[in-house]
Formats: structure tokens, C-alpha cells, sequence
């Protein structure tokens, strides 16, 4: 049975995303054996933490993902969410294992952060000449 290995770094509050990693869970350990490894932006050291926020690598959850991949050897392994925790870490050993990787991306912030202000302006622009139109 293929093995699949989880990743998710959860949000503070309860989201959408945490929600769709859940039930994707449910769905794949219905025909595969699935691990799961959860991260949580949780503060212990704050200097360490920002240190590792900064340079965008987090030795710590590097090493957690290491050991994971030893002890379960999966074939494939389902990233969902890297921020803050997880980070690209994650990513970097995930590449580096014989494991096949999948990045699920929830949404695509690349597009989101490009097209955000066009969309604003866009929206603004029509909203302020309905204004007028409209009285």
C-alpha cells in the first residue's frame, strides 16, 4: 500500500485550510496508509523564532520532517502549508528524499498579491463611476 506523509503547519484559528487538510486526510487514509505531521506557529523562543522567520528556514521543523521521513519512509509526501513554522524547510528536505512531493497550493498568493490592487482599483473605480451615475 502506498504510504503518503502529511505535512501542514495550522493556522492559530481554525480555517479553511486546516479544514480541507482534514478532510483530505479522511479521504486518502481510506486508501492509503497516510502519516501526519502538524506544525503550529507556537512561540517558545522568540529569538530563535524570529531568526528562523527571517531567513525563511526553521532548523527545528527541518529536523522533525527528517526524522519523520526515517521512521515512516513514505512514497509520497502531501505538503499543504509551509508559514511560518514549517517554512521552506520543509520543502528543501522534501526534495531531498526519495519520496515523490506535492505541494497543494490553497491559494495562490503570487496571483493574489499581483492581481490585488488591480482588483481594488478595478472594484473602485467602478463603484466611484456607479456613485456618479447613480447620484
Amino acid at each position: 500500500m502506498k504510504k503518503i506523509l502529511v505535512v501542514h503547519n495550522k493556522y492559530r484559528n481554525l480555517g479553511g485550510e486546516d479544514i480541507a487538510v482534514t478532510n483530505e486526510v479522511a479521504l486518502l487514509k481510506q486508501y492509503f496508509k497516510v502519516e501526519e505531521l502538524y506544525f503550529e506557529n507556537t512561540i517558545k523562543n522568540l529569538v530563535k523564532q524570529s531568526f528562523y522567520f527571517l531567513i525563511n528556514r526553521n532548523i527545528e521543523s527541518k529536523n522533525i520532517l527528517s526524522q519523520a521521513i526515517k521512521n515512516f519512509d513514505p512514497d509520497l509526501i502531501y505538503i499543504h502549508n509551509t508559514w511560518f513554522k514549517a517554512s521552506i524547510s520543509i520543502l528543501e528536505k522534501s526534495i531531498e528524499s526519495k519520496a515523490e512531493v506535492v505541494l497543494k497550493v490553497h491559494n495562490f498568493r503570487y496571483f493574489c498579491t499581483g492581481a490585488g490592487l488591480s482588483a481594488f482599483i478595478f472594484h473602485l473605480s467602478n463603484h466611484t463611476r456607479d456613485s456618479f451615475i447613480l447620484g
